[in-house]
């Protein structure tokens, strides 16, 4: 009865040990969707620091590129992207791009996106298209008058 005490004492021990060691760790990507050509900002915050690597993958043609971080307990550290990854590194491709970040042993995944954007209306196409609709309404009435 003892041994089982004692073993659910170590137990229960170990179980705080490894909870009190967890670490928090937080990735972001900031500009979370970017056009072609452009650059986002990976930031990888962790309460307990460590050393590891934050790779991208690209979504098309899945080629990676690295960087190996460095963070101080209870610090952060931002990477630009594609800019701090080497010649290699692109947003060309459009897609979704993945963040792989290891550190300390663990992984963690982000994402951010290369997309096109559409060029919104002006309020003259607006105004055309409204005209446009008067004009053939106003022909269509002289069409029918002259038809009686």
């Amino acid at each position: 009865m003892k041994k089982l005490i004692v073993s659910i004492a170590l137990l229960a021990a170990l179980m705080l040990i490894d909870i009190v060691g967890a670490i928090t760790v937080s990735v972001t990507c900031n500009p979370q969707q970017i056009l072609p050509g452009e650059t986002t900002t990976i930031t990888v915050t962790s309460d307990a620091g460590g050393s590891g690597s934050i790779t991208v993958i690209t979504p098309q043609t899945h080629t990676s590129s690295a960087v190996s971080i460095t963070i101080p307990p209870g610090g952060s550290v931002s990477k630009v992207y594609p800019t701090d990854f080497g010649p290699s590194a692109s947003t060309s491709e459009v897609g979704e791009y993945q963040v792989i970040v290891v550190l300390s042993g663990y992984r963690y995944t982000a994402y951010f996106w290369v997309s096109f954007t559409v060029v919104p209306q002006t309020p003259i196409g607006v105004i055309a298209a409204i005209a446009a609709c008067f004009a053939a309404l106003g022909l269509k009435r002289i069409q029918v008058k002259r038809e009686k």
